[in-house]
């Protein structure tokens, strides 16, 4: 995937022009899975996900989350847009580990919060939320 288009906040857009906004986040639903996931990728280890002759190497080589190159945020005015540029995409848990990569690879801390948050309510790993990260690379146009 090339291009994905996405309603933004401006106050956001304005963080993302300053640089204090780095990476984008979205919360992995249907609503945005279909358009970032690879539908073929996904059918196939769909299909060999009981299959004892694919390694967790191959699954791990078959990621299904299409890789975003440039996105086209707006509002739903279409009084401003804003196009960057990304340079990954992904899929993180909110939990120690998802957070930890935020930090080192981008150094981002925004879901820094929602992590203490989340563990300070005795929320177990496995029932957090999973998000889309779009780690933004460069302005395009403003």
């Amino acid at each position: 995937m090339d291009k994905l288009a996405l309603p933004l906040k401006r106050k956001y857009a304005e963080e993302i022009v300053a640089g204090t906004k780095v990476v984008e986040f979205r919360e992995v639903k249907p609503h945005y899975g279909n358009r970032i996931f690879d539908k073929r990728v996904m059918a196939w280890r769909d299909l060999h996900v009981e299959d004892g002759n694919v390694s967790n190497e191959d699954f791990d080589c078959a990621d299904p989350v299409r890789q975003v190159r440039m996105i086209h945020f707006y509002d739903y005015n279409g009084t401003w847009s804003l196009d960057v540029s990304i340079k990954e995409t992904g899929i993180i848990a909110l939990d120690k580990e998802g957070i930890s990569y935020l930090n080192t690879a981008f150094n981002c801390h925004e879901m820094d919060d929602a992590l203490a948050e989340l563990s300070s309510a005795g929320i177990p790993e496995d029932e957090r939320p999973l998000l889309f990260y779009f780690a933004i690379d460069s302005i395009i146009k403003n």
